[in-house]
């Protein structure tokens, strides 16, 4: 276990501190420095409370831990982050304590943990049950608090307390950080196996015993000498069995022999009585016969009328079959009066309607007529936008001509002021260039009296002329043309308004109106075509409902001619049914005259709605006539039987049969008895016998296993158990590294030595120590040492410790040692001594100590400063000086 960081919340002097334990994770050891009460060894107690749930040291309760400047309302609490085999934890511990709520309401807090691991996974562990984390960390370090204490953490006032502790105390720190359970546990599970082969012998005991003492008879204690005579006793049984299975055979066919002259006589008893009964049973069917004979002759009658029912039935149906006839042909004539009617109505209808074909055809010509004239109108509509259009395009070009004429006049203007202004240009070099006498180029005079002389500022080129004389043309070209187009577009004005005159004077004569302009000849047009819609809608309507008369029209005359011929049919069919019907009844009449008895039509109907009663009738016959033959019959076999009595009296041959019976039973009881004994008694000696056999290999086998578990628990002469013993191996190899540094502490006066003596216990046996004292020559018990002897052996013994455990790779690894003061008892030499060995231990081990020694502070860079201020505490970090 190696520690992280400590987080304190109002505990102890602490507000708020977090203590950073990798700012120590590179140096051998550190310190814990600070004036007396400053809160140190309160760090001790945040760590093993965090862990356990209890101080560094059992005088101080964790809930007494509660800064008492803590505000009312903020909880207090620890949390510990630690490293262990690669792995992270944190470790969060509340102690019991009240608070006031934001209600104002004071509450009791109880302890509350949480542990989560590993710290780095994606959905860590966490356990809030103070008993699950106990048991998570015990697991997890192989220490419980007490050993955590004199192991990892050595508390003030009790460093020396894993020196003088007890071999049997020793053995629990020492089993926890060398894994040695399975020694104890092998030894356990021999002496369970002992107890449980020790519990099987005295259960077999007790078997043994309570089988011997199944059989009464035999009185010998010791298992043998009841074999020898419960075998004897079975071969007795044996015989008693054989004799009683022989009485047995004897009565039982004695019983045989009464039994049958016992049926014998119920028999003839049952026979008796039976013909007495049969002949009450007979003579009551003689009284009945009467009744059967009229029984009889009601068959008789309704068996004749049974033959008449498919006649009278036919006739019924036929009666039947008559009235629905009836009232069909009733039926039909009233459907042909209405259909009738029908057709009268249609026909009214359809003349109402009158010739829709003609209206339909002058109206589709009045469509087609209005439908050109709406063509001729649109035409006319797009002539007339063509005629915006051009006067629209006369306009722009109108405007485009004045703006070009404008261009014209000056450019003109322009043209002829440059023209001249090089005209007087030239005539003003010519001028300066005439000579006296000579004749002028343009008047050809010889004098030049007044000469022109032009200012050289606007002198003008022949090249800028020739600019204003091309704009010129360019200008007077453009407005050629556009007065060209100005001329078409104006004729072509011209033309579209006669074509319009025209189309509007040719739509006033085809509509028959005078002088309309061509909005309101549509609105003309629009409304004759609106006219004409609805009238064509009208007449396909009129023209559906003329189909729908024509077709009711056709289907009532369908079913008048369908009806007429169905009244023929039902007439033809009413006469001949009616026929046959007075036929039947005729037949019917005359079989009357025959009927075994004289009957009306009416009886006969009244018969025939009763013959389900016939099967019933024929039933009560036939049982009757059965009864009459099975009491004749009976009474055939009755008589002769009752005629012949069996011999004797039948009461006495009832006794001996019931005597008889009674000593069977009693003598098949004493034989189910004798023969339960001898099953009971084998198995008894069988069970015994065997038993006797395992019992002799069992107890040879309970004296080793014995004898070994006394042995490995200790119990023999060296009084030392095998778990003790190899725990002293290790013990022995932490005394010899120990020896190596308090040899050093205490300039070789001192080394460990086991102590050798054996007390009559073997708890105490095997792990005690003492110090061999080289000024004295001789071992002496550790609890002689003085204060700094203990703390430098107490050292060198904690030290030790860490290194073999780390060297064995056993259950547990031991990251970190702190102490609690202890070095102001050494003196300058010890104390450098004891700070050599602390700086001079190998590997990632952590060392942490609290003292007020000044040497140390200024011998130690690395410290963890804790200032207390008002009561108030903080810590800093020191690395150098």
């Amino acid at each position: 276990m190696r520690p992280l960081k400590l987080e304190l919340n109002y505990f102890g002097p602490y507000g708020h501190a977090t203590i950073d334990f990798s700012q120590f994770s590179e140096v051998p050891v550190f310190l814990i420095s600070g004036k007396t009460g400053s809160g140190k060894t309160t760090l001790f107690d945040a760590m093993s409370f965090a862990l356990f749930g209890k101080t560094s040291n059992d005088d101080r309760e964790a809930k007494l831990l509660r800064s008492d400047f803590a505000p009312d309302d903020q909880e207090s609490s620890v949390k510990f982050w630690f490293e262990h085999q690669g792995v992270q934890y944190q470790l969060e511990r509340r102690p019991k304590q009240r608070i006031r709520r934001s209600s104002g309401k004071w509450v009791e807090l109880g302890g509350k943990v949480s542990l989560i691991y590993p710290l780095d996974a994606a959905e860590p562990i966490e356990k809030t049950k103070d008993g699950d984390v106990k048991a998570v960390i015990v697991a997890l370090l192989n220490l419980n608090a007490d050993q955590f204490r004199q192991i990892v953490l050595l508390p003030q006032g009790k460093f020396r307390q894993f020196l003088e502790s007890s071999s049997k105390d020793k053995e629990a720190i020492l089993r926890s950080l060398f894994g040695t359970q399975l020694y104890e546990r092998w030894v356990d599970d021999l002496q369970n196996q002992y107890k449980q082969l020790k519990a099987a012998s005295d259960q077999q005991t007790t078997q043994l015993t309570t089988l011997m003492q199944q059989i009464e008879e035999i009185e010998a204690e010791q298992p043998q000498e009841w074999l020898s005579d419960a075998q004897e006793l079975f071969q007795k049984d044996q015989s008693a069995l054989a004799k009683t299975q022989e009485q047995l055979a004897t009565l039982q066919a004695q019983v045989q022999t009464l039994t049958a002259a016992d049926r014998q006589w119920q028999s003839w008893q049952q026979a008796q009585t039976e013909l007495e009964q049969t002949q009450v049973k007979q003579q009551a069917l003689i009284e009945e016969q009467p009744a059967m004979d009229q029984v009889a002759k009601q068959i008789q009658l309704d068996e004749w009328v049974q033959g008449q029912v498919p006649k009278l039935n036919q006739y019924h149906r036929q009666h039947q079959l008559i009235d629905e006839l009836s009232q069909k042909n009733q039926l039909a004539q009233q459907e042909w009066d209405h259909n009738q009617q029908v057709v009268t109505e249609t026909q009214a209808q359809l003349k109402q309607l009158g010739n829709l074909d003609q209206a339909q055809v002058h109206l589709m010509q009045e469509i087609g007529q209005w439908a050109q004239l709406a063509n001729d109108f649109q035409r006319l509509q797009t002539a007339l936008k063509h005629y915006q259009d051009t006067k629209s395009n006369q306009a722009s070009l109108e405007s485009q001509l004045q703006v070009a004429s404008q261009s014209v006049q000056e450019a003109s203007e322009r043209y002829t002021s440059i023209n001249d202004q090089y005209a007087r240009s030239m005539i003003s070099r010519l001028a300066q260039r005439l000579e006296p006498g000579s004749p002028c180029p343009l008047c050809g005079s010889r004098e030049h009296p007044h000469p022109v002389v032009v200012d050289e500022l606007i002198v003008v080129s022949e090249d800028e002329v020739k600019q204003a004389q091309s704009h010129l043309d360019k200008v007077r070209a453009q407005n050629s043309q556009l007065q060209a187009q100005f001329e078409q577009t104006s004729q072509q004005l011209q033309e579209e308004q006669a074509q319009i005159d025209q189309q509007v004077a040719q739509l006033n004569q085809a509509m028959d109106v005078t002088d309309q302009d061509p909005d309101s000849l549509g609105k003309i047009i629009q409304d004759q075509q609106a006219a004409q819609e609805s009238a064509q809608k009208h007449l396909t309507s009129q023209l559906k409902e003329r189909d729908q008369w024509q077709a009711a029209l056709t289907e009532a005359q369908g079913k008048l001619d369908q009806l007429k011929g169905q009244q023929v049919t039902l007439a033809e069919q009413l006469t001949s049914t009616e026929q046959e019907q007075g036929a039947l009844k005729a037949q019917l009449m005359t079989a009357l005259g025959q009927a075994p008895k004289l009957l009306s039509w009416e009886q006969m109907e009244e018969i025939a709605d009763q013959l389900d009663r016939l099967p019933q009738l024929r039933q009560q016959l036939s049982d009757y006539q059965g009864a009459v033959k099975v009491v004749e019959s009976r009474l055939a076999e009755l008589k002769p039987q009752v005629a012949k009595q069996p011999a004797g009296e039948a009461d006495q041959v009832r006794a001996e049969l019931k005597d008889q019976q009674a000593q069977v039973e009693e003598t098949a009881q004493a034989v189910g008895r004798l023969e339960a004994r001898l099953h009971q008694h084998q198995q008894t000696i069988s069970q015994v016998d065997q038993i006797m056999a395992q019992q002799t290999t069992m107890m040879t086998k309970l004296r080793s296993l014995n004898q070994l578990v006394q042995t490995l628990r200790g119990m023999g002469d060296k009084k030392l158990g095998l778990e003790r013993f190899v725990l002293q191996q290790y013990f022995n190899e932490v005394l010899t590294v120990a020896n190596q540094r308090f040899s050093q502490l205490t300039n070789d006066r001192y080394k460990f030595v086991l102590d050798q003596e054996l007390t009559a216990r073997a708890t105490q046996n095997g792990l005690e120590v003492d110090v061999y004292d080289d000024y004295a020559g001789k071992a002496r018990s550790v609890h002689t040492l003085s204060g700094g002897e203990s703390f430098m052996a107490s050292l060198a013994l904690a030290l030790a410790l860490g290194e073999v455990v780390q060297q064995r790779q056993g259950g547990v690894q031991i990251d970190a040692l702190f102490v609690d003061e202890g070095f102001g008892s050494l003196d300058q030499e010890a104390l450098d001594e004891a700070l050599t060995a602390l700086q001079s231990i190998e590997g990632q081990r952590m060392v942490g100590i609290i003292s007020h020694v000044t040497e140390l502070e200024e011998r130690i860079p690395d410290q963890l400063k804790v200032t207390a201020t008002d009561g108030r505490s903080q810590v800093g970090y020191q690395h150098e000086f």
